[in-house]
């Protein structure tokens, strides 16, 4: 009887709010709802606890007039749910697919970086020479630095000075190599100095220590054997050293 008495207080308003899983449905007649669960309840009134009554309220909300139930919804839902598993195998590749370039672009960079990083400088060997000429040395510990040794080439000091064969000997001198130990009775002069010596714009014929050689042996019978010991960039000191050693 008290559950009855509870059901009667609740239907006795003259409107009343039944609150379902889809929301709220408020009722003109709530004195309808008294005949209504006694009617449609699958358990005796008297069984009803209040968890029982609120599921019973809940279940008849659900089937109100002009408002879908959950059990009409769940085809579209099932549907739209389909649709989605159907592209998640995609959405899957295209991640993969997009994490692999992004990979790939990472990479790229940082190999792109550490090679900018670790490319030393182009440095000259030296100031005084030209960029030209760069090519023609080495670094030298005894003397800063030097014409490479053996070294046989086709250069080019500028445009309007074309192309010359240059070639260096042993001792890192531009010439033939000198014949060791000297021819007796033969007397060598070694002719020191920077490029212009050296004749890195001209034949090897056209040098000044080719003009001087032939030059002295028209004034004399002795053997002369004049060396090229021209080095571009090279000033008093840096020849000095080079005579020295």
């Amino acid at each position: 009887m008290g559950q009855q008495n509870r059901l009667r207080s609740l239907t006795s308003a003259k409107t009343a709010t039944i609150v379902g899983p889809i929301g709220q449905i408020r009722l003109k007649r709530p004195d309808l709802l008294h005949d209504e669960l006694l009617n449609k309840c699958s358990v005796p009134l008297e069984k009803f606890s209040e968890t029982n009554l609120d599921s019973g309220v809940s279940r008849l909300s659900t089937t109100a007039p002009g408002i879908p139930s959950r059990q009409h919804w769940k085809p579209v839902i099932d549907h739209f749910a389909q649709i989605l598993m159907a592209f998640r195998p995609m959405t899957t590749m295209r991640n993969a697919a997009t994490a692999v370039v992004l990979l790939v672009i990472a990479l790229l960079g940082v190999e792109f970086w550490l090679q900018r990083k670790s490319m030393p400088t182009m440095q000259g060997v030296t100031s005084r020479a030209t960029a030209a000429d760069q090519r023609l040395l080495v670094p030298s510990a005894v003397c800063h630095h030097e014409l490479q040794r053996m070294l046989k080439t086709v250069h080019q000091a500028s445009p309007a000075s074309g192309n010359h064969d240059f070639r260096v000997n042993s001792f890192g001198c531009r010439g033939e190599e000198p014949e060791v130990p000297a021819p007796e009775g033969s007397y060598r002069i070694l002719v020191l100095g920077d490029d212009s010596i050296c004749g890195t714009g001209v034949d090897e014929h056209e040098t000044v220590s080719a003009h001087l050689q032939r030059f002295l042996s028209k004034q004399t019978k002795v053997r002369l054997e004049v060396i090229n010991c021209g080095i571009p960039g090279y000033c008093p000191l840096l020849s000095w050293l080079k005579f020295e050693h």
